[in-house]
């Protein structure tokens, strides 16, 4: 491409019609502020001194209110004269399909300082919003103040108000770190005040008494020097001071435990009646017959044993016989 004379221009700007991504079977470019251009625009461009990576600013220039916004470009691959880009862009920029769309490149310093503001406050039930956030603008290129992002997660899509961006309300948001701002919702309601404990609650009745005994503290009055500081008991123990009396007619737990299968506790000394004589002559018999039983049966298990033993005594000795043959003379 030949220039007049022979001087070399780095500006492009061109004019196209833009329709959605989706119209290019490129429908995971709405996550994020990519634009497909014809091949004709990158043929221009790699003949002109731009800086990379390439950014451009796109301008609705149809209506009395210019609308713009800053992206970056995914491919050129679309047919000659026609733009495609996500459709939250369009709808940022006001835009129909097939209307007229300017297409600037332009060179952005980098972002310092982002604050969003979410449409709704749905955003805010996500786990941790922020991180989402982070993770969906590695998708992006470039930031625009008064934008409205489009963020995807969990299968739903969340929009997100772009209310300050630092430097120069633009800026591009490529390999720098940026710090990350929100305000609240929308449509986020604050919660009223709960009034407070103190205001609620009606002061304590002050008693002469107390008044008294205030002013008999302060003026250091003999009255008071007999009396045992408010301590509990393990305190005063170690102080070696004796306990204070336990008022009369308090009684601290009066119930009774109970277990928690419905039995009833061992522990609990239930009165029985006092057995007879005749059946406590019953009860040593049937102890005696159970005793004298439980003796035959032990002497009836040691004769058993006995018996075995002897069987396998004589067993061996049969097998350890030396020599069970006959003999012979030598003479025959």
């Amino acid at each position: 491409m030949q220039f007049p004379f022979g001087q070399r221009t780095t500006r492009f700007e061109r004019r196209f019609r833009c329709y959605p991504v989706s119209f290019h079977n490129k429908p995971e470019l709405e996550n994020g502020d990519k634009i497909v251009l014809p091949p004709s625009a990158l043929d221009l461009l790699v003949r002109l001194q731009i800086d990379y990576p390439m950014m451009f600013r796109l301008d609705n220039t149809n209506n009395t209110n210019v609308r713009s916004t800053h992206c970056g470009v995914m491919e050129f691959s679309a047919p000659e004269g026609h733009c495609y880009l996500p459709y939250w862009m369009m709808q940022n920029l006001l835009l129909g399909e097939g209307e007229i769309l300017q297409v600037t490149n332009v060179t952005l310093k980098k972002a310092k300082y982002v604050k969003f503001r979410p449409r709704t406050k749905d955003f805010l039930d996500i786990s941790n919003p922020k991180a989402v956030l982070e993770k969906s603008l590695r998708t992006y290129t470039a930031l625009t103040k008064g934008d409205q992002i489009c963020i995807s997660y969990n299968r739903r899509k969340y929009f997100v108000d772009v209310l300050e961006v630092r430097p120069d309300g633009h800026a591009s948001i490529i390999e720098t770190d940026v710090s990350i701002d929100f305000a609240p919702p929308s449509d986020y309601v604050e919660p009223p005040k709960p009034k407070s404990m103190e205001a609620a609650a009606p002061a304590p009745p002050v008693s002469q008494n107390s008044t008294a005994g205030n002013a008999a503290q302060g003026s250091g009055s003999a009255s008071t020097k007999g009396k045992l500081p408010d301590m509990d008991a393990t305190a005063l123990l170690e102080k070696g001071r004796p306990m204070p009396p336990k008022p009369e007619g308090v009684e601290a737990f009066t119930g009774a435990g109970q277990r928690l299968d419905g039995k009833p506790r061992k522990d609990v000394n239930k009165s029985k009646p006092k057995p007879s004589a005749d059946s406590m002559a019953a009860l040593a018999e049937e102890r005696r017959k159970r005793a004298s039983a439980a003796a035959e049966a032990r002497r009836i298990r040691n004769v058993k044993k006995t018996a075995s033993a002897g069987r396998r005594r004589l067993g061996r000795r049969a097998k350890e016989q030396a020599f069970g043959g006959t003999g012979h003379t030598l003479s025959s």
